[in-house]
Order: C-alpha cells, then structure tokens, then sequence
C-alpha cells in the first residue's frame, strides 16, 4: 500500500513539474482543446495542492518508511538503516540462504524463527498489524498463538 501511495505521489509531482512547464505529454485530452497558457498554471496549482493533501494525509507512513522498507525488504535493506538493537541479527538474516528462498512465499514471516531472529520477527509483527486485511490478522494471531504454545511448551519441559 505504501508503495503505491509514494509512486503516486511522484505521479502528481511529475505532472505538476510538466504543467508548469507547458508540457502536455500526459494531458492528451488538453493538447487537444489548446488550453490557454494562464490556465495551466492554475492547474499545477490544483495539482500540487493535491500532492500537499497527500504528504499530510499520509506523514506517518513516511515516518515509518524505514520500518516498512525492513519488513518489506528485509534482504536488501541497508544495516545501517535499521536501530542498533537489530543489526547483528539482521546481518545473520540476511546471509540465511534458507529464508531468502522462501522470501517470495505469502507466508514468509511464519518461517522466521523467533529464537533465531526474535527482533525481526517482532518487528513483522507489529507491521502486520498496522493494515486491517483480514487474512493478515488472522496470520499475525496464527503466528502469536503458535509463539505462545512454544512458550508454554518450553515451561512445561523445563520444570
């Protein structure tokens, strides 16, 4: 979702950039009307004002777009960009040929051990839980209750 917010963002900033400029390569519709010049001003204007709605509308995402990019792409996300507490670990992810494997896989994240990558695995947690999508919570659920079974199993063996 994140992705398509930002490639439209940069949709409206191209157009905006292209009416302000007079270039109509993707105004079809207003190359053939040949619009007044004062009148695409005022449309930049609109444009940009729209693209100014949607910085503010969507701030937090930007906020959070390094913690989106980790969970996204976690295999190709710079550990210089991640906090210190999940570098080492993530340096460790990402040389795990097994999990790279199974990246492309809707289901990815339940093969990540949370003994092996505790901090990763929370992180995914908590960006699954940040969009609605039914099958999303109930795969952040499946996972926490099958965490918690191992936790109550590793008490009971330990006793």
């Amino acid at each position: 979702m994140f992705d398509h917010i930002k490639a439209f963002q940069r949709k409206l900033q191209l157009l905006c950039r292209h009416l302000s400029a007079g270039n109509l390569a993707h105004f079809p519709s207003l190359r053939e009307v040949n619009l007044v010049q004062q009148k695409l001003s005022e449309y930049a204007t609109l444009v940009s004002n729209l693209d100014l709605e949607f910085e503010m509308r969507f701030q937090d995402f930007r906020k959070n777009s390094g913690d989106m990019e980790l969970f996204s792409q976690p295999f190709s996300t710079s550990v210089d960009c991640v906090p210190d507490h999940i570098q080492m670990e993530l340096i460790k992810f990402q040389c795990d040929s097994e999990l790279r494997n199974k990246f492309m896989s809707l289901d990815f994240y339940t093969h990540v051990s949370p003994e092996r990558y505790p901090n990763i695995r929370k992180h995914a947690q908590v960006m699954l839980s940040l969009f609605g999508s039914t099958y999303i919570c109930e795969q952040t659920f499946s996972v926490m209750n099958l965490n918690k079974t191992k936790a109550k199993d590793q008490l009971h063996v330990s006793h």
